[in-house]
């Protein structure tokens, strides 16, 4: 029964909004980040990158992964779907098959949102011709420009061990990052009676705790930079993703708290 279920809450998981919403925040900063850099020039292609990865959409991250990941589980709560239609299904396999999926599928969309834009951009552009990279406005060699691009941002010094695996490394942290909000969503939706309100407080956390950090002069420490971190100087690899990792830590005891609980009544 455990195959079968995994296999419809994935099936579940694949809507038209997930389409869409994937869609957006795939192509979404690409489309802003190379339309912006129309006309100007950057030192090199992780510029270019940090240019579409610090675009707007990544201020609604959050809510991007909660409509990714956290829609069939609210309307399995709001239609109370094994009270009505699977009275043999263990609730607590239920939540767990959901949870996995839509973790996983979360996952994978923000991987590829960061993963794709820069396999395009820093791995395929200079064969394009690297239209908008000129290094020389800046004073800088080919060589020099290209070598800056490991001080351009956090974990960018990951540059350091190769361009795929920075790509492969960074498009993983970030897809940790959107499963995280994810399993935020999806906490909420267990545990708090207002399902919109649920779906809503990973994206008030996100806001809430960047602009605190902000306006405390402190925006290395906000949430928003420790996933999406261009734009501000460089800070080690540990305290950039200290943010995000006590976050997952947060959300991951919560998981393990809730473990034992019964939650049929919500289901």
């Amino acid at each position: 029964m455990t195959g079968s279920a995994f296999s419809q809450a994935f099936r579940a998981q694949l809507t038209p909004v997930f389409f869409l919403t994937a869609l957006v925040l795939i192509l979404g900063p690409l489309a802003i980040g190379i339309v912006g850099v129309q006309g100007g020039a950057l030192r090199n292609n992780v510029d270019l990158y940090g240019e579409v990865m610090g675009s707007a959409v990544v201020l609604v991250a959050p809510l991007l992964a909660v409509l990714i990941g956290c829609l069939p589980l609210f309307s399995a709560t709001r239609r109370r779907v094994v009270g009505h239609t699977r009275t043999d299904l263990d609730p607590e396999v239920y939540l767990g098959t959901k949870a996995v999926a839509a973790v996983t599928c979360t996952f994978v969309v923000f991987f590829l949102s960061a993963f794709l834009p820069y396999l395009l951009l820093v791995l395929v552009w200079p064969s394009l011709g690297n239209p908008g990279i000129d290094p020389s406005l800046y004073g800088l060699t080919a060589e020099e420009g290209r070598a800056a691009a490991q001080s351009a941002a956090s974990y960018t010094q990951l540059l350091s061990i190769g361009e795929v695996a920075y790509g492969v490394i960074y498009g993983a942290w970030v897809g940790l990052g959107g499963a995280t909000y994810c399993l935020l969503g999806l906490l909420a939706l267990i545990v708090v009676p207002n399902r919109y309100l649920a779906l809503t407080l990973p994206f008030v956390i996100y806001v809430l705790q960047s602009l605190v950090w902000g306006l405390i002069g402190f925006p290395t420490g906000a949430l928003l930079f420790s996933l999406y971190p261009f734009g501000l100087e460089q800070q080690s690899i540990a305290s950039a993703a200290a943010p995000t990792l006590l976050l997952m830590v947060i959300a991951s005891v919560n998981c393990w708290l809730l473990r034992e609980r019964h939650f049929g009544s919500k289901l």
